[in-house]
């Protein structure tokens, strides 16, 4: 990204201003991150890089990443947890079941989560 340092935010790729965000973010020293679609318009051959940050972040920084997408399996391939939000209901999803997801498109056989529990 040094290559890119006096370049205008707006000239930059959707996976650099992406990055840029995220390290803005981290200059704060966040305990908690939110990043909704984290990866929407991003190119296929950045979506894993921005990925490899984010875990990076996660495992060297402490820092908790909460990731909204609708890439159940990509998020599959790098979240510890995948907690699913369908018709109000909250599902933890095993990696097992993310490959579950994958394959039968949210058909759900799994734990409903209340009030912090599995049931």
């Amino acid at each position: 990204m040094e290559d890119n340092l006096n370049r205008q935010f707006s000239k930059l790729s959707r996976g650099q201003q992406q990055r840029v965000m995220i390290a803005r973010v981290m200059i704060n020293q966040p305990k908690i991150m939110f990043l909704d679609e984290p990866t929407a318009g991003v190119d296929v051959n950045a979506i894993d890089g921005i990925y490899h940050l984010l875990k990076q972040l996660n495992e060297q920084e402490k820092v908790t990443i909460c990731i909204i997408t609708h890439d159940v399996a990509k998020i599959g391939q790098f979240a510890s947890r995948v907690i699913c939000i369908e018709n109000k209901d909250a599902y933890e999803l095993s990696k097992e079941e993310i490959q579950n997801e994958i394959y039968y498109r949210h058909r759900h056989n799994v734990r409903t989560l209340q009030k912090g529990r599995t049931e």
